[in-house]
């Protein structure tokens, strides 16, 4: 007889399930966490409070009237418009919109300074931005040495060769200073003269010399060709002289005077040339 025992789920009605059944992960694969949207929204807030805050710092910095520039003072020495100084850097202020230069602090002192070295011939310059709106311009105003002629234009020069400022010839006063003429290959460059500065002094001093009533001479004029350490001077009515820079002055002017009134006391005027540069030895032509 054929006897069929009833299994464990027909018993119970139900399938058995192992409580002991596990579930396996790979270790090496990472599932993604699920996002905070409170985080999130919190860090957005802080952003919007961070761009807020920097955007009213350069509005305050840059575009409010709270570093813009109010007072611009002038504090120089020498001989020029100070008024006219004031609208140039005024001026100046009026530029820039997307950085504007009204503001005390991106206002450009560095070009303000080349500008003035030379529009002005300034020396010494410096800028200072005071308290919250004040602009303070010192500088020294170099003083006239000679007046130095090149290419039908004329300028004062001082001691150190540097260009002073540009002069009408018409304003131009005879005798007041030593005027030298520059026929010469070498050119002005970088507002400086192509004369070194102890080759100034040389014609400073001639000139005084010169102008002693014992010579008794009027000068035409000063000049300079390319010969090196040479100052020439054009006598009115009368000779070219020429002058040896590194040798003694007055030695040199010893040696004129004998000459217009010893040697070619009768025919000084009618010479072509005097060349004095060499010590004793003299030469002249008629």
């Amino acid at each position: 007889m054929l006897i069929r025992q009833k299994k464990f789920s027909d018993i119970y009605g139900h399938k058995h399930k192992s409580k002991f059944k596990k579930k396996y992960q790979n270790p090496f694969i990472r599932r993604p966490k699920k996002k905070s949207f409170n985080l999130s929204f919190k860090k957005l807030i802080v952003l919007t409070i961070v761009s807020t805050f920097f955007i009213f710092l350069v509005w305050l910095c840059i575009y409010s009237s709270l570093f813009k520039i109010k007072n611009i003072i002038i504090n120089g020495t020498g001989p020029i418009n100070k008024n006219e100084l004031l609208d140039y850097v005024w001026s100046e202020t009026s530029k820039g919109k997307i950085w504007p230069q009204n503001n005390l602090w991106i206002f450009n002192s560095s070009k303000i300074v080349l500008d003035l070295k030379k529009e002005y011939y300034l020396k010494n310059i410096k800028i200072n931005k005071k308290y919250l709106s004040t602009l303070e311009i010192t500088f020294e105003k170099k003083d006239y040495a000679i007046i130095w002629s090149e290419d039908n234009k004329y300028f004062y020069v001082d001691s150190d060769g540097d260009i002073v400022s540009g002069i009408d010839p018409k304003n131009i006063k005879k005798g007041e200073y030593v005027f030298i003429e520059n026929i010469s290959t070498n050119k002005i460059s970088n507002n400086k003269i192509s004369l070194e500065p102890a080759n100034i002094d040389f014609a400073i001093k001639l000139f005084k010399e010169l102008s002693d009533k014992k010579f008794s001479m009027v000068i035409n004029k000063f000049f300079v060709d390319n010969e090196i350490n040479v100052i020439k001077i054009k006598i009115d009515a009368g000779p070219e002289v020429y002058f040896n820079t590194k040798d003694d002055l007055y030695s040199q002017t010893a040696n004129l005077l004998d000459i217009k009134n010893v040697r070619m006391k009768n025919n000084f005027n009618k010479l072509k040339y005097i060349d004095i540069r060499n010590g004793d030895k003299i030469y002249y032509r008629n």
